[in-house]
C-alpha cells in the first residue's frame, strides 16, 4: 500500500510542478506589455486554471490574471467571468474587485463600476487606483464634484501623477472649469510632452476659452501623436 502511495506521488508530481509553472508565467507574463494580451498568456492562464492541481489562491490569482488578459482585448464580458470566479473564492481579493470596477467601465456599466472601486476603498482607503478610477467613472457619469472629490484624494496620496491629473482635468472638462482642465494638462505635459489625450483636452480647453490658434495646433499634435485620438476622445464626450 506504502508503495502505490509513493508512485502515485511520483507520477502527481510532474502535473503539479507544471501546473504551478503556468500559474506563475501566467502572472509573470502581464508584467510585459506586448504579452500581457496575448494568446499566449491567456493559454498559459487557461491551462493552469484547468489543470486541477492549484491551490485555491493561486487558483484565484491565475482567474484574475486571465480576466487581465481578456481587459487587455477589451473582451470585458469574459474578462469579467474571470474576476467574478476570483471573487467566489475569495471575496476580498482587491485586485479582482479592482479590475472588475474597470472592466465594467468599458462595458458602460457605470453604476457597477463605482460599486466596485467603492468597495476596494472602504477595504483599503489608501489604494490610488480606487480613487482614480472611481473619479473618472463619476466623471464619464456626469457627476464632476464627486468626482474631483475623489481625484484630490487620489493626488493627496501621489502628487502630480499624470494618469490621476488627466482623470481630474477631464472631470474640470465635464464641469466646464476649463481654466483648472488647462493647468492639469499642462503639468501632465510637462512630463509627458507626447501624451496624446493630454494634447487633445488641453486643445479642447484652450479653444473653449478662446485661444483658437493654440487650441488646433495641440489638436493636430495629438493627432499626430495618435491617429485614433478623435475617436477615442468622442468616445468619452470630448470633441472639438
Amino acid at each position: 500500500m506504502r508503495s502505490l502511495l509513493i508512485l502515485l506521488l511520483l507520477a502527481a508530481a510532474p502535473v503539479l510542478a507544471q501546473s504551478n509553472d503556468d500559474a506563475e508565467q501566467c502572472l509573470s507574463l502581464g508584467k510585459a506589455e506586448a504579452d500581457a494580451g496575448s494568446d499566449r498568456r491567456i493559454e498559459v492562464c487557461t491551462r493552469a486554471i484547468e489543470s486541477g492541481s492549484l491551490s485555491q489562491e493561486k487558483l484565484a490569482v491565475a482567474l484574475n490574471s486571465r480576466g487581465a488578459a481578456y481587459a487587455r482585448r477589451n473582451d470585458p464580458d469574459r474578462a469579467i467571468a474571470d474576476f467574478d470566479a476570483a471573487l467566489r473564492l475569495y471575496p476580498d481579493f482587491l485586485a479582482a474587485l479592482l479590475d472588475r470596477g474597470m472592466a465594467y467601465g468599458t462595458k458602460g456599466d457605470y453604476e457597477r463600476s463605482v460599486a466596485d472601486f467603492s468597495a476596494v476603498i472602504l477595504r483599503n482607503p489608501k489604494l490610488t487606483q480606487a480613487y482614480n478610477g472611481r473619479c473618472y467613472t463619476l466623471a464619464l457619469m456626469g457627476d464632476a464634484a464627486h468626482a474631483l472629490e475623489d481625484c484630490n484624494r487620489a493626488l493627496a496620496l501621489e502628487p502630480n501623477t499624470p494618469y490621476i491629473l488627466d482623470s481630474r482635468a477631464y472631470a474640470f472638462l465635464r464641469a466646464g472649469d476649463f481654466p483648472r482642465a488647462l493647468a492639469d494638462y499642462d503639468l501632465i505635459l510637462q512630463i509627458e510632452p507626447k501624451n496624446a489625450p493630454a494634447l487633445y483636452g488641453r486643445g479642447i480647453a484652450r479653444l473653449r476659452l478662446g485661444r483658437q490658434q493654440d487650441g488646433e495646433q495641440d489638436l493636430a499634435a495629438a493627432r499626430a501623436a495618435d491617429a485614433g485620438i478623435d475617436a477615442e476622445m468622442q468616445k468619452i464626450g470630448v470633441a472639438p
